[in-house]
């Protein structure tokens, strides 16, 4: 691993750790909501907020969204399966490809493929 990525990923979980620190009812930015949760960047926050893909609560402030750290906890606590027991019931899981595994919605497409 190059010093420059390492440096970064050291610096991403030092915001990670301070970010779990803070109260439950604290506000989050979208990029703090997306480190927490995970994810690429804020865009795919701005996405699932588009498409209403999630029941992720967000508050809009004037034109500013924000998340409370205990709204977005609470969404990956209902997201995660439990290995035994599987997905719960109505969340579809399917995947793209080994170790791509994705939980939510089937996409339009894939239900017409699934049909055939």
């Amino acid at each position: 691993m190059n010093p420059t990525r390492k440096h970064a990923d050291a610096a991403r979980d030092e915001r990670l750790t301070a970010l779990l620190k803070l109260p439950h009812d604290a506000l989050l930015k979208p990029p703090e909501a997306a480190l927490v949760l995970g994810l690429a960047g804020p865009g795919t926050l701005s996405q699932w907020r588009h498409h209403h893909r999630y029941a992720l609560k967000w508050i809009l402030i004037g034109q500013c969204v924000r998340y409370r750290l205990g709204d977005v906890l609470a969404f990956l606590a209902s997201r995660t399966i439990d290995g035994l027991s599987g997905p719960p019931a109505g969340m579809k899981v399917h995947g793209g490809g080994p170790g791509r595994g994705h939980t939510g919605p089937m996409p339009q497409n894939q239900q017409k493929r699934a049909r055939r």
